[in-house]
């Protein structure tokens, strides 16, 4: 063999060779995705599960959260009435956080009704929370409870 032969014989290797791992260079690729995805899988797998703060029969069941906020406000109406307590205003404002409501509320009436009232919020089932709150004393003898309530749902 001629020294001729032998280097086009070799560069045609070389040139065969290197259209040959160019697909392999994206499998390549491809595995270290499918590595990194298997160990971000595992590592969640193996991280202690989150704790649930409340039992979901302390939530209020609502499929989202529209309804959640509905029957959250209903159920805070309907309690103000049975304490003669008036509601002056009640809104949805911004969720709090996911699966979580919160109401801007704001109630007058007189002040043992007023503090059963904000006391039956946070003892009743399913949970409501204060997540602030104010009380001020309005003509008459009256006070108003003001503040936002949160609702978690599920």
């Amino acid at each position: 063999m001629t020294p001729r032969w032998t280097a086009i014989g070799g560069a045609s290797g070389l040139a065969i060779a290197l259209a040959a791992s160019w697909p392999m260079l994206g499998a390549i690729a491809d595995l270290n995705e499918a590595r990194a995805a298997q160990a971000a899988l595992a590592a969640e797998i193996a991280a202690p599960p989150v704790p649930r703060m409340l039992a979901d029969a302390r939530l209020t069941p609502a499929p989202d959260a529209a309804t959640a906020s509905r029957r959250a406000a209903l159920r805070l109406r309907r309690a103000a009435t049975a304490g003669g307590v008036l509601v002056e205003t009640l809104e949805v404002t911004d969720p709090a956080a996911p699966h979580v409501v919160r109401l801007t509320l704001s109630a007058s009436g007189s002040e043992k009704a007023v503090l059963a009232f904000a006391d039956g919020i946070e003892r009743g089932d399913p949970v409501l929370r204060w997540r602030r709150w104010r009380l001020a004393s309005v003509s008459g003898g009256a006070v108003r409870v003001e503040g936002e309530v949160l609702v978690p749902w599920r």
